[in-house]
């Protein structure tokens, strides 16, 4: 097989190269985004052939509106799993346009990094990512009405963020064992499910080890700690009412008299530094106090205090 090729150099002008080749050479169309996913007479998509590291999951197949993900992973012996090309996808976009993210879509996709979501959407299903991997922050949109039982339940998920204006429904276990770290709540008022779709305790940020920050908690006006919180490090201080919160360093607690903080514990148990604030939510912090954890150890004493 003989080619032509031209190649520039520097100063732009053309030269003219002519190679020869000994074994058979097949070309290969470039695929459109859109031809590398499957999709069912319903709308929903129910596979994938691409080997991006970013999916970008389209809302038009052929001429046809996605209605909603499907679930992309095989289920045998008990346990969900990928085709390799499937697997190493770092980054999911879900199109403008796509209403759902379907029950068990990206259950233990373990390599998923970052998710971006488009306003429009209006659900993410039951198990959507589930046990799914180190997904560093999540911004949710002001469409979405409602996310399924467990959806991120022992998930990597490390940050949430809700619209500032917008409460969705928490149908149950959400955040269950997750391994999320802050939570920032709409800015207005608004509730948060105290029990789940069957009746039980709702459970969405249950046994969250590592919730430590939950800004914008005092616009919860049915706090129940028990029902939501239970087992999470936050629980100390989310009281109804707002008496309490934290900052990227300190958790405080409002004082007796309502019109100031004492700062009780370290964010993180093992900093070196802390600096204490003045203020903390526009009230003075009067005290220091001597922190104590779930399990009842301090965790400021040996931190030193500027």
């Amino acid at each position: 097989m003989t080619a032509v090729v031209t190649a520039h150099n520097t100063d732009g002008k053309g030269v003219e190269h002519t190679w020869s080749f000994s074994h058979t050479c097949k070309i290969i169309p470039v695929e459109k985004n859109e031809d590398l996913y499957q999709i069912d007479k319903d709308g929903v998509i129910t596979g994938y052939s691409g080997h991006q590291a970013t999916m970008v999951l389209p809302a038009e197949i052929n001429g046809k509106t996605v209605t909603s993900i499907g679930k992309l992973a095989t289920y045998s012996n008990g346990l969900h799993s990928y085709p390799a090309h499937v697997a190493g996808a770092r980054k999911i976009v879900v199109s403008e346009g796509i209403p759902e993210i379907g029950d068990s879509a990206f259950v233990r996709l373990l390599s998923v990094e970052e998710v971006v979501l488009p306003e429009g959407l209006v659900r993410i299903g039951e198990n959507a990512f589930r046990d799914a991997g180190w997904i560093k922050s999540l911004q949710l949109p002001a469409s979405l009405e409602s996310i399924g039982p467990c959806a991120f339940d022992r998930s990597r998920i490390q940050e949430v963020i809700f619209d500032e204006n917008t409460w969705p429904v928490l149908e149950g276990g959400v955040f269950h064992k997750s391994q999320i770290a802050h939570v920032v709540f709409p800015e207005v008022p608004g509730e948060l499910a105290t029990t789940d779709i069957g009746g039980g305790r709702a459970d969405n940020f249950y046994d969250c080890k590592y919730l430590q920050r939950v800004d914008n908690h005092q616009n919860i006006t049915n706090l129940d700690r028990d029902a939501n919180f239970w087992g999470a490090p936050a629980y100390e201080y989310l009281v109804p009412g707002g008496g309490g919160g934290s900052d990227s360093d300190l958790i405080y607690e409002l004082n007796a008299d309502g019109q100031s903080y004492t700062a009780i514990k370290a964010v993180d148990p093992q900093v070196e530094h802390l600096v204490i604030p003045a203020t903390f939510n526009g009230l003075p912090v009067t005290g220091i106090g001597r922190g104590h954890g779930t399990d009842g150890a301090s965790n400021m004493s040996s931190s030193k205090l500027v």
